[in-house]
């Protein structure tokens, strides 16, 4: 009886006005961790399906590759929050941005086919895909504005944790492919192997996700005020937000995408040339260790949902010490010159016996003789561990203080935004990170990195007290938690 009367609050539909639809929070939240999915889950075994495509390909061109999904993340991102607010909708983009997804998945699975230029396609493909991936702006633009005021916080983890466990635990899901192994098997005109299985699953997911949409999802705003216009008796003059506190946001966004971003594309390159193992081996390790990663991830917005930890966290020092976390990762997983050097090999000793080669290419790259191999072990248990807690860290503080800051208003535009940054970082960041890494090594990666996120640490430190929830001033907003946003009364 107990359990039937929970699953029948759970799928209902009918709330009240001001009360918070946890179905279609739930809906949206299984959403955005399916999109989510699809960003990372090509990272580990992208690499080494490029190279079959064309064994020429540089480092520097899977730099474009990867980047080439956050272009259209970038354009319509803040395309499709301004178009959410003007339409007072999310379904119509959410719609658009699941049929892209589900159009740049089909180019992929079928990259082998392509006679000629099957690696620019790719870059295609992905370009698709980064465009469905600009649903996340609307979930999380509804989980703020969705949501009743005592229920946001709550509401915006359960969306973020769905984008950030996705994003984490996506390459994890190749450890569900590797034994299939390449090159697979042909069924009605379509390629099976380890390579191709992740867009076949993702575009299943996209015709699903279209229905739930559908069937399922339906929109409603507790959390917005002023919902009848200007002209209703009961609007309610929203102050302006703090222009520099939402800037500073956007930066740590910025910030904490291009390092996730990097790691996760330079992981495979590393595996193979630094650690110096095969293939196959790095993708099963690889998506191993992204699965301990987005358990971590996991861990962390289980605890903060389940313990209702948002009566208690102090945002800004969370978002500080997720930053912490990030530099942590990088000081210990350095390569220090007393480390043990690399296995090198030149490309004039290849035989073509089958063999594959293992180490680092010294004729392709000349920082192979100098470069050292960081522990495999330490690497890989503190990407799972401390990357893996303090980016959900960072997700949790950072959404949920950035929706305190824009107040009750409807956030489409100003989510557009920040994920645009997210996307600018994911755009430029391998571009960046894998032509210093072609020329240069991984040293000057993790350098650029963390002078990127002291620069941003420092300006949560300097700029404190700014970062503070939106103060509205009005006498007829008298559901307004005192923990969410500031209420002044007139008298």
């Amino acid at each position: 009886m107990i359990l039937k009367k929970k699953l029948t609050s759970i799928f209902n539909n009918k709330v009240d006005d001001n009360e918070t639809n946890w179905l279609s929070i739930y809906i949206a939240s299984i959403l955005a961790f399916s999109s989510s999915v699809q960003c990372s889950l090509y990272f580990s075994s992208m690499w080494p399906f490029l190279t079959i495509l064309d064994p020429t390909v540089s480092s520097t061109f899977f730099g474009f590759a990867i980047a080439s999904y956050s272009v259209g993340n970038i354009i319509f991102s803040p395309l499709f929050g301004w178009w959410s607010n003007k339409i007072k909708s999310i379904k119509t983009p959410v719609y658009i941005g699941l049929y892209s997804q589900l159009l740049g998945n089909l180019i992929y699975m079928n990259l082998e086919w392509v006679p000629v230029g099957a690696k620019y396609c790719m870059i295609l493909a992905r370009l698709f895909t980064g465009v469905g991936s600009s649903t996340v702006t609307l979930f999380k633009a509804y989980g703020a504005s969705g949501s009743s005021i005592k229920d946001r916080s709550i509401a915006i983890a359960y969306i973020t944790s769905g984008v950030a466990i996705g994003l984490a635990i996506g390459p994890a899901f190749n450890l569900l492919f590797t034994p299939i192994g390449y090159p697979g098997f042909t069924f009605m005109g379509v390629k099976f192997n380890m390579y191709t299985f992740p867009a076949i699953c993702s575009v299943i997911t996209n015709a699903i996700s279209v229905i739930i949409m559908k069937y399922l999802f339906v929109e409603h705003y507790s959390g917005v005020v002023n919902k009848g216009g200007k002209d209703s008796e009961d609007y309610q003059e929203i102050p302006k937000y703090d222009k520099l506190a939402v800037l500073i946001i956007f930066v740590t966004r910025f910030c904490q995408y291009f390092v996730f971003t990097n790691l996760e594309a330079l992981n495979s390159p590393i595996s193979l040339m630094i650690f110096g193992w095969q293939k196959k081996q790095s993708v099963s390790i690889l998506s191993i260790f992204q699965g301990f990663l987005g358990l971590s991830a996991f861990l962390v917005y289980f605890i903060y949902i389940f313990f209702k930890l948002d009566k208690f966290i102090k945002y800004r020092l969370n978002c500080i010490g997720g930053m912490m976390c990030l530099l942590f990762f990088h000081i210990i997983t350095f390569a220090y010159p007393f480390l043990p050097k690399v296995i090198t090999y030149h490309s004039s000793n290849v035989t073509q016996n089958g063999t594959e080669v293992i180490g680092c290419n010294i004729d392709m790259y000349s920082w192979c003789e100098n470069i050292t191999q960081p522990n495999p072990w330490i690497y890989l248990v503190s990407f799972s561990l401390i990357v893996g807690m303090g980016f959900p860290i960072i997700n949790v503080a950072m959404n949920t203080l950035f929706s305190k800051i824009l107040g009750p208003r409807r956030q489409g535009t100003q989510q557009g935004f920040m994920q645009m940054f997210a996307g600018c970082a994911q755009l430029i960041g391998p571009i960046i990170t894998s032509t210093i890494y072609t020329y240069f090594g991984p040293r000057y990666v993790w350098g650029l990195e963390m002078i990127l996120i002291m620069f941003t640490i420092s300006l949560w430190l300097i700029f404190f007290k700014r970062l503070v929830p939106l103060k509205v001033t009005n006498n007829k907003i008298s559901d307004i938690s005192k923990n969410n946003i500031k209420i002044i009364k007139k008298t």
